[in-house]
């Protein structure tokens, strides 16, 4: 099942050799049903699943960065009526990217890889269990712009993302058979905002929208469309206390409903 994710991916802006952005976190997503077009009895379950994961966007060498997270999911399908409730626990879609800039344009402008790697296998899961994730491979290539700038004594920022997801047929799960995903379209707007007290940057808001459109009409391929609301609040020493809310509003093949996550973060 899709969770909330505990990160944003970074966007155009690449970090200089030595800086990372290293995030500690937990989200939680809720939603009045359970969507899974392999599981034949998923009518009357509603869902519920949580993540736990550390993330990391690290520069390595000039124009350079690579980004990496390691999660842990737990998903529990509760019958409507009854009660009774079905779980899955274990690691989930790790994720790992690299991206560069783009010189000699006037925008901040990157160009990225970002693939999704399950760490779980699908075999012998029960039919009412939730699962961890698609259980196979998807690669993103994605290209970033965005530009920020004062506003009064704070600043502010914007960007715009699109890509091409490339969902392989290749799962670590032996007895998979699932047909061949459709590949799909990318896309993510955010606009944020750092207040600011003097020189002292108390810490940003943002909004962003963001998305993934099939290119064929396949009713078994996930998509969806969902807005997220982060916060975060500077601590002492490049620390930074995160809280967020989502919504997916729209899916197919996926569940819709509400999430929320907290976690800590550092840069430098």
């Amino acid at each position: 099942m899709l969770l909330l994710s505990t990160t944003a991916w970074a966007g155009p802006w690449i970090k200089a050799p030595g800086e990372h952005y290293v995030k500690l976190g937990g989200s939680g997503f809720v939603a009045t049903e359970y969507v899974d077009p392999s599981v034949e009895a998923a009518s009357d379950l509603e869902y519920a699943g949580w993540l736990a994961s550390v993330y990391a966007e690290v520069g390595v060498l000039e124009g350079l960065q690579v980004t990496a997270q390691l999660p842990w999911s737990l998903g529990t399908n509760t019958e409507s009526v009854g009660g009774r409730s079905y779980s899955s626990r274990g690691l989930g879609d790790a994720l790992l990217g690299v991206g560069a800039d783009v010189p000699g344009v006037a925008l901040p402008l990157s160009v990225s890889l970002l693939s999704r790697l399950p760490l779980y296998d699908e075999t012998g899961r029960p039919e009412l269990h939730p699962s961890l994730g698609d259980a196979q491979v998807d690669v993103d290539a994605l290209v970033a712009v965005g530009q920020g700038g004062p506003l009064g004594a704070h600043a502010v920022w914007g960007l715009a993302e699109a890509g091409y997801r490339a969902r392989t047929a290749w799962s670590p799960s032996a007895t998979w058979t699932g047909s061949a995903p459709s590949d799909g379209l990318t896309y993510r707007a955010q606009a944020g905002w750092l207040p600011r007290v003097g020189e002292r940057g108390l810490g940003w808001v943002s909004l962003d929208a963001s998305g993934l459109v099939n290119l064929q009409h396949d009713p078994s391929t996930k998509q969806w469309h969902q807005w997220n609301l982060g916060v975060a609040a500077a601590l002492a020493r490049g620390f930074h206390l995160e809280v967020g809310a989502q919504q997916i509003y729209a899916a197919q093949a996926s569940s819709k409903g509400f999430g929320g996550s907290v976690g800590l973060s550092k840069v430098r």
